[in-house]
């Protein structure tokens, strides 16, 4: 790291300079530099890597996972309530084991030492083949920079009643049935991505788990995309936004925040007024959801009544909630689990705890996106 010097301090200090101040303002600005210029390095070698071979592994897993008619995840999702203590126990027993053995103490020694190098191994591998595969993303250009968009803080209310409005001038469009809210969500999130990034082939399938019920009430998993295979996976069918949001992480936007916005605007931006107003509605949700941390659910929906949410999207809201509100209110040991490891992955990546990149992150994005449009059609 550089560091600052002025010669002739003593006679700025006789002038009354406060130097050491200004060496310390000085050095800051060279040390966001050279910040920057590590993070450009870094974004422009996982962007090469997308272009150049991710992009490639991605297109040739998705194919594989779009003929083979089962959930191939499901092979490491039936376990994953119990997943680590299995292989706590798997680790303790392998232990166990060796010193139980009628060798000597040297063999047990060694063979203590091979079996704590295979997890490290093991470990590393897996690391490695998923940074390949899936955690690269993480490093590539933000779609937020790419949009040009910031995060701001955002009117709840005003960002509320501009979604409703959108609502109810769209309610009277055709409602999409499963199969094509999934190609129409395929379709739009596709075109979306190819203005920003090389184009890629995703699973066009949207796969359900044999295990739904179980990764719901105990995990909370609504939705997969299968970081290795690109394996789209979907426990719940009341909740449409959720293929866009999944296949915007196919496409390349790992970052939670970052394929909550991408599912939105891909659908809004479409010119099928069905597809705008599943786009809408996603929004929506993402509002709720905000609200609903400081309120009951029929408090919020009194709120909407009031601002005259159309009765379709009100329907919707209700059928939503009391499919998920078992989900919602789940506190068993596996659920709280399962935020902890939640919170520590989001970290661990970078982002912000679960609220912050599944909710709000995302709103103060939208509302930044919305202003740019107004601001682009207003001139």
């Amino acid at each position: 790291m550089a560091k600052i010097s002025f010669e002739g301090s003593q006679a700025m200090q006789a002038e009354g300079i406060d130097v050491p101040y200004l060496l310390h303002e000085c050095q800051q600005l060279v040390n966001a530099d050279e910040a920057l210029r590590r993070t450009k390095f870094v974004q422009g070698a996982a962007d090469g890597y997308f272009e150049h071979i991710g992009r490639h592994i991605i297109s040739l897993t998705s194919w594989v996972t779009d003929h083979i008619p089962f959930a191939i995840s499901d092979i490491a999702l039936a376990p994953q309530p119990i997943a680590k203590e299995l292989l706590a126990i798997f680790v303790v027993a392998g232990i166990i084991g060796i010193l139980s053995s009628d060798v000597s103490a040297t063999q047990k020694t060694a063979e203590l030492v091979d079996t704590v190098k295979g997890m490290f191994i093991g470990t590393g591998t897996g690391f490695l083949i998923f940074m390949l595969t899936y955690g690269y993303r993480y490093f590539r250009t933000p779609l937020e920079q790419k949009l040009g968009i910031v995060k701001e803080p955002f009117d709840v209310t005003e960002e509320t009643a501009f979604v409703i409005s959108k609502l109810n001038e769209l309610s009277e469009s055709r409602k999409l049935e499963r199969d094509e809210q999934i190609a129409e969500a395929h379709k739009a999130v596709k075109e979306f991505f190819e203005n920003y990034y090389p184009p890629v082939r995703t699973a066009h399938r949207v796969k359900k788990s044999l295990f739904s019920k179980m990764l719901l009430k105990t995990m909370g998993f609504l939705g997969i995309c299968n970081p290795f295979i690109q394996e789209i996976i979907s426990t719940i069918e009341v909740i449409p936004e959720l293929y866009a949001h999944e296949f915007a992480h196919a496409n390349g936007a790992a970052p939670e925040p970052s394929a909550q916005i991408a599912g939105v605007i891909a659908q809004i931006s479409s010119e099928d007024p069905s597809v705008q107003y599943q786009g809408y509605s996603a929004w929506l949700y993402q509002l709720i959801s905000h609200l609903i941390s400081e309120n009951k659910f029929e408090e919020i929906l009194k709120k909407l009544c009031s601002a005259w949410l159309n009765e379709r999207s009100l329907e919707e809201c209700k059928e939503r909630w009391n499919t998920l509100e078992e989900v919602y209110n789940a506190d068993n040991w596996c659920r709280r689990k399962e935020r902890w490891y939640r919170e520590l992955l989001l970290k661990l990546t970078g982002q912000e705890g679960v609220n912050v990149a599944y909710v709000d992150a995302p709103l103060a994005l939208l509302a930044n996106w919305r202003k740019q449009q107004a601001n682009a059609t207003a001139s």
